[in-house]
């Protein structure tokens, strides 16, 4: 994918802390996912933008902290 090609450039031993905040049902109570494990972040992301969740479950992301990461890869 585009987040884990790109993160493969980056510096190795840096420690990088991925955020996802969503909401829920349309609801206005905010979450926040967070996770310093590239792959994870990345799963979780797919699941987000994925059919059932956006569909089913109404999850929305209001922003996440590898949005320009994504940009500037492609």
């Amino acid at each position: 994918s585009t987040l884990r090609s790109c993160l493969m450039t980056k510096e190795l031993n840096a420690v990088r802390t991925f955020t996802i905040k969503y909401t829920v049902g349309g609801r206005k109570k905010l979450y926040e996912f967070t996770t310093d494990k590239p792959m994870v972040a990345q799963r979780q992301y797919d699941y987000f933008i994925s059919h059932t969740a956006k569909d089913i479950f109404g999850v929305e992301i209001v922003s996440s902290s590898f949005d320009k990461e994504i940009s500037q890869c492609k």
